[in-house]
């Protein structure tokens, strides 16, 4: 080769090297043994075969020896090296044969590139891969994409086992595929959520069910994007979790909670009538015997009357708690500050008579309904009123505060009896009482019946309190969106 040549070799930036055909080295430049860390000199005493990784030496010298054949004219691998330090070197080998001359014994001509940053890339993406497949298979979460303009999909192995398929038996899946195992009556319900979706472009969430090719039924849970090419939603991109046994126990548990108010709504209403004449009658005789009962009589009487009220407010209060679910779910902008002044002007007489001072915070306006919504704050407030301190005046604030992730909340404080620590998701229970009923009448049911109302508004009412050192109950509720503002309005 003319020294023109050797020089441009020297100068490369890639490996470079020729070889005797027993695999000595003959030329290595500049490039070739930094990538390898050693001296050009250490080299000439090494063959190929010996900085060859074990694993890929076969695959080299297969290779090899089909060119020295003649079975081919060159060839280009990955293969590994191992460098002066043990550690191992990707490259991309490219070789060719350089026939003899009259001069000259045929040689091979070899140029390597370092593609170890890439190899170790593909090495982190693959275990990337293999930890998302396992985690996949483990929470049986599947995965799929639509392109929007072929109709062709992708899934995950898993997505494959959540439909009942053996993965990878449906070559190039399309949406087609997957609308096939589609639940038929659950149709419109996808295709709804899908157009209001789309026309936003924003993420979208459902619960759907699909039916396998053995017939069972599996719920799902559906989560999905859109993504955009140049301002053009061009793919869905989404992941499917099964819930089949989670909703199975949803369905049991909403049938038995069904059949357990049905239970206590027909029994509390039945137990209305009796009643009535119970109270009826029984101030009809007391009246009628007044002068003839001894005092012990009276007493007696006096008793049955309690009772029987006692047993009509617990009726009352269990028919209020049994049809909050049955009541029509139609919320409207509720003003909190006009439901606060009924509960005050309804409370008015317990105020005055316990010399309450209540001040409250400018409330907000939300998504609701003003009966419930009139409820909580007449419990709250009439339980604040019942459960005072005897040594200090009544004290109580309603404060207000704006949180994130469209969230509001309502705090209502006093410096009542308050409670132990220890029962304040007790106090929520039905029929749970923490004081004697003949101290502090009620049912036991009213903060039953108040968080039923938050859950059912989508919020939460909790509790704190100390023992001598009053309560605090907060409402933690829904901001209205833009969108229902502007369509209450």
């Amino acid at each position: 080769m003319s020294k023109a040549f050797y020089a441009a070799l020297e100068q490369a930036v890639i490996g470079m090297v020729t070889i005797s055909t027993t695999g000595k080295f003959i030329y290595i430049n500049p490039a070739y043994a930094q990538l390898l860390g050693y001296s050009q000199t250490e080299l000439q005493n090494l063959s190929f075969q010996e900085i060859t990784h074990p694993d890929d030496l076969d695959l080299d010298l297969g290779h090899f020896e089909q060119l020295l054949a003649g079975q081919i004219k060159g060839y280009a691998i990955d293969k590994r090296y191992l460098n002066k330090a043990g550690q191992i070197i990707w490259v991309h080998l490219t070789v060719s044969l350089v026939s003899a001359e009259q001069d000259q014994a045929a040689f091979i001509f070899s140029q390597v590139e370092d593609i170890t940053a890439r190899k170790r890339q593909e090495q982190r993406q693959l275990d990337v891969q293999q930890r998302m497949h396992a985690a996949q298979r483990l929470s049986h979460l599947g995965a799929w994409e639509l392109d929007l303009r072929t109709g062709q999909e992708i899934w995950s192995d898993e997505f494959f086992r959540i439909c009942g398929l053996i993965p990878g038996s449906i070559a190039e899946p399309s949406y087609q595929d997957r609308s096939k195992l589609m639940h038929p009556d659950d149709n419109e319900h996808i295709v709804k959520i899908w157009e209001e979706a789309y026309k936003t472009g924003q993420p979208y969430q459902l619960e759907t069910r699909i039916i396998r090719p053995d017939g069972e039924i599996r719920y799902l849970l559906v989560k999905a994007e859109f993504i955009k090419q140049k301002g053009e939603i061009t793919h869905v991109r989404g992941t499917c979790l099964d819930i089949t046994s989670s909703s199975q126990y949803k369905q049991e548990l909403l049938r038995s909670n069904q059949e357990l108010e049905r239970f206590a709504y027909v029994a509390s209403h039945d137990l209305q009538e009796p009643l009535r004449k119970i109270l009826v009658f029984g101030q009809y005789l007391a009246a009628l015997l007044a002068e003839k009962l001894s005092p012990k009589e009276a007493d007696y009487f006096e008793r049955i009357q309690k009772s029987a009220e006692h047993m009509q407010t617990l009726t009352n209060d269990l028919l209020a708690y049994s049809r909050l679910d049955s009541h029509k779910k139609t919320f409207v902008i509720v003003d909190l500050n006009e439901i606060l002044a009924h509960t005050l002007e309804v409370l008015e007489l317990s105020i005055e008579e316990s010399q309450a001072q209540i001040k409250a915070d400018r409330l907000p306006v939300i998504m609701g309904d003003p009966p419930q919504l009139k409820q909580i704050f007449l419990n709250l407030l009439s339980n604040a009123l019942k459960f005072k301190a005897p040594n200090r005046p009544v004290r109580i604030q309603i404060q207000s505060q704006e949180l994130d992730l469209g969230q509001l909340k309502l705090s209502f404080i006093d410096n009542g009896i308050g409670f132990p620590p220890l029962h304040q998701k007790q106090i929520f229970d039905i029929f749970k009482r923490l004081h004697v009923r003949s101290k502090y009448e009620g049912s036991g049911i009213g903060l039953s019946i108040c968080k039923k109302i938050a859950e059912r508004h989508g919020g939460i009412l909790s509790a704190t309190g100390s023992l001598d050192q009053g309560a605090r109950f907060d409402l933690i509720l829904p901001r209205p969106t833009n969108q229902e503002s502007q369509h209450a309005k």
